[in-house]
C-alpha cells in the first residue's frame, strides 16, 4: 500500500521543528474527469501522503484512508515541493479540495456534503471511501446543473475583484474578505462542471484573488 504514496524518497526530509503526527490531516483534491488525489498534511509545511487514484475506486481508497486513519506515517516532504517546486507530482491547485475533518479523537468524521454539517459519522476506511464516490458525483452533478447560470456571476466577480484592488491597493483582500471572498471560495466546486469555459473562468477568480491575498500580506508584514 506505501507503494501508492506519490512522494519520492529523495523529497522526504528532516523537518525543521518537532511535529505532532496526531494531528493529520486529510484532504481531498477532485478533478473534472474523476481522478482523487489524498493528501496527508500534517501541518501547512509538511506532507506525508500523496496518491491519486479513481474517485470509484473503493477498495483501493480505502486501504489509502486506513493507513491514514492508523497516523502511523512518519516520514515527511516540503508542501511547497509536492505542491508547487518538483514538476514530477500532479497539479492539483485548480482541482476541487475538501478537508475530511475529523473528532473525538480520529473516531468519526463530518458528512462531506456542506449541507449535511451537523451530520457525523463512525470513521470507518471503507465507508469513508464510498462516501468519497457518492459525494463527487453529487457536486458534479451540482456544478453542471449551476455553470450555464455562473458565466455572468463569475464575469461580475471577477470585475469586483479588479475594482477591489484599483481603488485600495494592497488592501483589497481585506475589504473584501468578509463581503465576496466567503461567497467564491463556497462555489469551488464550479471546478468539477463539465463547461471548460466555466472552469477556466472560476480559475482566474481564484488566480486574482490569490494575487490579492499574497499582495495584503506583503503590505501588513
Amino acid at each position: 500500500m506505501k507503494n501508492s504514496n506519490l512522494i519520492k524518497k529523495s523529497d522526504f526530509i528532516k523537518p525543521n521543528y518537532p511535529l505532532d503526527f496526531s494531528k493529520l490531516e486529510i484532504c481531498l483534491y477532485f478533478s473534472p474527469g474523476g481522478k482523487v488525489a489524498i493528501i496527508g498534511s500534517i501541518d501547512n509545511n509538511y506532507v506525508t501522503w500523496f496518491s491519486v487514484s479513481d474517485y470509484s475506486d473503493i477498495e483501493g481508497n480505502s486501504e489509502v484512508f486506513d493507513l491514514l486513519f492508523q497516523k502511523s506515517l512518519r516520514q515527511v516532504a516540503s508542501r511547497y515541493t509536492v505542491f508547487y517546486w518538483n514538476g514530477d507530482y500532479p497539479k492539483v491547485d485548480n482541482w476541487y479540495s475538501k478537508k475530511i475533518n475529523l473528532d473525538f479523537n480520529g473516531l468519526i468524521y463530518q458528512a462531506l456534503d456542506e449541507e449535511k454539517p451537523y451530520y457525523w459519522k463512525p470513521l470507518v476506511a471503507q465507508e469513508v471511501a464510498k462516501e468519497v464516490k457518492k459525494y463527487f458525483l453529487l457536486m458534479r452533478k451540482r456544478a453542471d446543473l449551476r455553470a450555464e447560470h455562473y458565466q455572468p456571476i463569475l464575469k461580475s466577480w471577477l470585475n469586483k475583484l479588479y475594482v477591489a484592488q484599483e481603488e485600495s491597493g494592497a488592501f483589497a483582500y481585506q475589504r473584501l474578505e468578509n463581503v465576496l471572498i466567503p461567497l467564491i471560495n463556497k462555489e469551488n466546486y464550479l471546478l468539477l462542471a463539465n463547461d471548460d469555459t466555466i472552469r477556466q473562468s472560476y480559475i482566474q477568480v481564484k488566480k486574482l484573488l490569490k494575487s490579492l491575498y499574497n499582495d495584503y500580506q506583503t503590505a501588513i508584514r
